[in-house]
């Protein structure tokens, strides 16, 4: 009897979700959301194209064709954000979604990020005051 009931609460903690490029038609994400919605997945996931489509755009239509399924940026490179806009951008999303957004945030990967996406060789202080 131990070893159902710890599937069962295994069951309940597990959680998947789908991942989607943004390299793709606009369209093609919100209706995959749809799909991934009514297939039983509990979250969806883009990748930040902070040098292409803006993600929190993308799911805006995202939270419009959905009701129940969680949604958000893998990961946020805070370093190349405007804090300000990011957390106008973000509030402004979960709750047009009635609290679905997942905001994962990091530093990103490499020099690009760290220089907070600066292409004159200085190194940013902080992004607040940009």
């Amino acid at each position: 009897m131990q070893g159902f009931e710890c599937q069962s609460i295994l069951r309940d903690l597990m959680k998947y979700g789908v991942v989607m490029r943004t390299d793709v038609d606009p369209h093609l994400i919100s209706d995959l959301a749809g799909k991934a919605e009514t297939a039983g997945w509990d979250g969806f996931f883009i990748w930040d194209g902070f040098l292409g489509p803006n993600p929190w755009v993308l799911l805006s239509s995202v939270a419009a064709r959905t009701e129940r399924i969680r949604f958000g940026v893998m990961l946020t490179a805070a370093t190349v954000r405007r804090p300000w806009q990011l957390a106008s951008e973000t509030a402004t999303l979960d709750r047009l979604s009635k609290g679905r957004l997942i905001l994962s945030l990091g530093s990103g990967w490499g020099s690009w990020f760290r220089s907070g996406g600066r292409t004159d060789g200085s190194q940013s202080s902080g992004r607040a005051a940009g």
